[in-house]
C-alpha cells in the first residue's frame, strides 16, 4: 500500500502494513535486491543500467541478485565471486580494501 511505502536506493518499495514497513527499514540491504534489481553483469561488462527480472532472479550469500537475461543469470552462476564483491562496493556496504561499512 502507497501509505506504507519506503525509498531505498532510488526504489519505491510497498508494504502491506506499518510492521512490514519498519523491518525493511531497520536493514533494507537485507530485502532490497542488490543493485537496486539492476543486473550485475551487465552493469561491471559494459557500464549500462539494465534492469534486472524476477524471473531471472539467484539468492547468493544471503541476498538476491537480478538479471535481465538468462546469459548473465548464468555468467553470474559461473563465477559469483567476481560480481558479487563489486556489487557491495558499489552499494557502500564495503571499501575498496573489504572493510565491511555495517
Amino acid at each position: 500500500r502507497a501509505q506504507w511505502g519506503a525509498r531505498h536506493r532510488g526504489r519505491t518499495y510497498l508494504f502491506a502494513g506499518p510492521e512490514q514497513q519498519q523491518a525493511f527499514l531497520a536493514s533494507p540491504d537485507r530485502y532490497a535486491p542488490a543493485l537496486s534489481g539492476d543486473d550485475p553483469v551487465i552493469a561491471f561488462e559494459s557500464g549500462l543500467s539494465e534492469p534486472g527480472r524476477r524471473a531471472y532472479g539467484v539468492t547468493y550469500q544471503s541476498r538476491m541478485y537480478l538479471f535481465s537475461t538468462p546469459e548473465t543469470r548464468a555468467a553470474f552462476s559461473a563465477d559469483p565471486g567476481l560480481y558479487a564483491p563489486r556489487v557491495m562496493i558499489a552499494e557502500g556496504l564495503v571499501a575498496a580494501d573489504g572493510t565491511r561499512r555495517f
